[in-house]
């Protein structure tokens, strides 16, 4: 199976020149024959809109989707999405599957961070979004995938329901500032290793609102090996990542590494009720 992992630099509330771009890398892909398409966290619109994301905002599918939507069909190829997602009322930061069926799934950022970090960067999420509230895998012709958002990464349970799910293959989209991505990229090859899957981790770059987006995308193997690598840090670029993968080579190694078929629901269910007495 081939993927493309986009580091992409989006334009401020661009949603038009982002859309261009993202049929661009649409175009090369089918003529590639790339199977899997990913674009980070809030690809459509980039990061910082603060209050725009009020108007930025639309339904799955909507106007910027529904063209992507008729080529995932007509094209026989996946395409994951970071956008905001209009709902019923609420916005969420939301990550789209489209693919030969349509539309394949969405998933809702689960964890939004509302802090300031060691780095001056403030994160603002809860202020503008609704959190997801369910761990879903998704079913496609290449077998189950996961889907997370940037800060769920330092959750490991999401990793690992999807995983008993039955997906050997997770991506993380992200929008890390300069600084974040060398600490996700060991959180990738971790949650690789500890889950015996293939983990993706696809970042944002460019300069928005006086934040500079790190890059650092990368896919890390169920050895815990980095498979590729993009460029990372205040010289970052946008770039593609062409990855091969095999759902057969981790099946193969899940049997010999009984880490899924080891786990204890008892044991999970203590750590929910430690979890509610916080």
């Amino acid at each position: 199976m081939k993927i493309w992992l986009i580091q992409m630099e989006p334009e401020l509330r661009g949603k038009a020149k982002n859309l261009s771009k993202i049929h661009s890398y649409l175009d090369r892909a089918v003529k590639e024959k790339v199977n899997l398409i990913v674009f980070p966290e809030l690809g459509l619109t980039g990061y910082m809109c603060r209050t725009d994301f009020l108007d930025l905002a639309e339904p799955i599918p909507g106007p910027s989707t529904m063209e992507i939507i008729k080529r995932a069909t007509k094209e026989n190829i996946y395409v994951i999405l970071g956008m905001p997602e209009r709902s019923e009322g609420w916005i969420y930061n939301s990550a789209a599957l489209f693919g030969p069926g349509g539309i394949e799934g969405v998933y809702r950022k689960l964890y939004l961070p509302n802090y300031v970090s060691a780095k001056g960067v403030t994160y603002e999420e809860k202020m503008f979004f609704k959190p997801g509230n369910e761990i879903v895998a998704f079913k496609t012709k290449y077998g189950t995938i996961g889907i997370e958002i940037c800060y769920d990464i330092w959750f490991p349970e999401i990793v690992r329901s999807f995983a008993m799910s039955g997906a050997w293959l997770v991506f993380n989209i992200s929008a890390g500032p300069v600084g974040v991505p060398e600490v996700f990229r060991l959180l990738s090859r971790v949650r690789a290793m500890e889950n015996v899957c293939y983990f993706g981790l696809v970042n944002q770059v460019g300069l928005q609102g006086g934040v500079r987006f790190g890059g650092g995308s990368c896919l890390a193997g169920y050895l815990s090996e980095m498979k590729a690598e993009a460029s990372m840090g205040e010289t970052s670029k946008e770039e593609v990542l062409e990855c091969d993968v095999s759902r057969e080579e981790v099946e193969r190694h899940r049997f010999r590494l009984p880490v899924l078929r080891n786990v204890r629901p008892d044991i999970a269910e203590e750590y929910c009720k430690i979890s509610k007495k916080r």
